[in-house]
């Protein structure tokens, strides 16, 4: 089965189109790997996310085992101006990589309407919409943008070949706006991992009570947590919580922590470039927090936060809002919780005190990981797809 998988890659030209900055694009990096090592030719272009400091977008072309890189650097980031750079960028790329392409993969609304024309231009043949989240109504309150955002959506989604949604919740949500779905072409590929991450430290190297929240997290979400670990304190009064952040921790959370004398309760990391120190960094802890609130757009999408608990073998806490949380409880890899402080504060405590309950919970977290890894993820999705190589393009050679 495996190597029938694998036939329907290996000759393919796949070029790929997302953010590209350090380890930060876990899926984009899993991706052009995987590719890398099985498909005829991987490129990958990639740009720096809005709001990042890095302003280099690269090429990296492998081909027949030899790699080739290439870098070009904005002026400065200018919101709108900025895309249509990357959008030059990536045709200037193309351009100078001479080739045609099977498989153009656009990752989100960003990258995927550039595909599209370059199918009609015959430079790739078909072209696939990756999404990583979805909002319905819009990304904000401009109502202008919120109406070109939902355009371009309905573009992506009705006129690429395949669609990747990392939650079945996306699907639903356009089907409740009555756009037009082919469910045959569209696919759930969840946030996977690598091999190499699903790996979980000895009991006596945890923190007894040690507790992690990584990733963004809202004023409300941030004051849920906060109550929850002063009721926690009344029954564990060692209980330790490390805040690591995408961007910068506010001063007023800081203030209300000192107020609430939690000061010994709270370990504030704040912001952590290095990937793979984060990864080090949650695997001393033993309990993983996954809080949104409950109107987050979140709950369209397939949190990063949880998988990467789940591949250190830390129990999760999450709130039952993405619907990954489904898949945490059936294989009793954390509990699910409602947005309440005290529902927080009980789970918190049960997973802290009840060490039967902890090491179930630690082994269904890694048995659930394994599941997400990334090379079975691709192939059987690729294998779902059915897609071949573009015999023109073979012979071409181009």
């Amino acid at each position: 089965m495996a190597d029938e998988k694998l036939r329907l890659i290996k000759d393919l030209r796949v070029v790929i189109v997302g953010p590209h900055i350090r380890d930060r694009d876990e899926r984009v990096k899993l991706l052009h790997f995987f590719c890398q090592r099985k498909a005829r030719q991987a490129v990958l272009i990639g740009h720096p996310p809005s709001g990042v400091i890095s302003r280099r977008s690269v090429m990296i072309t492998c081909k027949r085992g030899s790699d080739r890189k290439a870098i070009l650097s904005r002026w400065k980031e200018i919101r709108y101006l900025s895309y249509l750079a990357d959008l030059a960028i990536t045709v200037w790329f193309l351009m100078v990589s001479r080739s045609r392409y099977d498989v153009y993969f656009g990752f989100g609304i960003s990258y995927t309407p550039l595909g599209l024309v370059l199918r009609r231009l015959g430079i790739v043949k078909r072209v696939i919409f990756w999404t990583t989240d979805y909002f319905p109504e819009g990304t904000g309150s401009n109502r202008l943008t919120n109406r070109i955002y939902n355009a371009i959506h309905k573009t992506c989604v009705e006129s690429s070949d395949y669609i990747w949604d990392a939650s079945p919740a996306i699907k639903q949500a356009r089907s409740r706006r009555g756009l037009n779905i082919k469910d045959e072409t569209t696919l759930t590929v969840p946030y996977m991992l690598g091999r190499e991450e699903i790996e979980a430290l000895p009991a006596k190297q945890i923190g007894r009570y040690h507790i992690i929240q990584t990733g963004l997290m809202s004023n409300s979400e941030f004051f849920i947590i906060l109550e929850a670990v002063k009721i926690v304190t009344a029954t564990i009064s060692q209980v330790m919580v490390s805040i690591v952040s995408y961007s910068a921790i506010p001063q007023a959370w800081r203030d209300e922590i000192k107020e609430r004398g939690l000061e010994h309760n709270f370990n504030i990391l704040g912001y952590i470039e290095d990937e793979a120190e984060v990864s080090i960094i949650t695997r001393e802890h033993r309990v993983g927090l996954a809080i949104y609130e409950s109107d987050s757009f979140k709950k369209y999408g397939d949190p990063a936060r949880v998988k990467h608990y789940l591949a250190k073998g830390v129990p999760v806490i999450i709130t039952r809002g993405p619907l990954v949380w489904k898949e945490v409880v059936s294989h009793s890899a954390g509990i699910a919780i409602d947005y309440s402080s005290d529902e927080l504060a009980i789970a918190i405590i049960r997973l802290l005190t009840d060490d039967q309950f902890y090491e179930e919970c630690q082994n269904g977290a890694l048995k659930l990981a394994i599941q997400y890894e990334a090379e079975t993820i691709f192939l059987d999705t690729l294998q779902r797809m059915r897609i071949t190589c573009d015999e023109n393009i073979a012979k071409s050679g181009t």
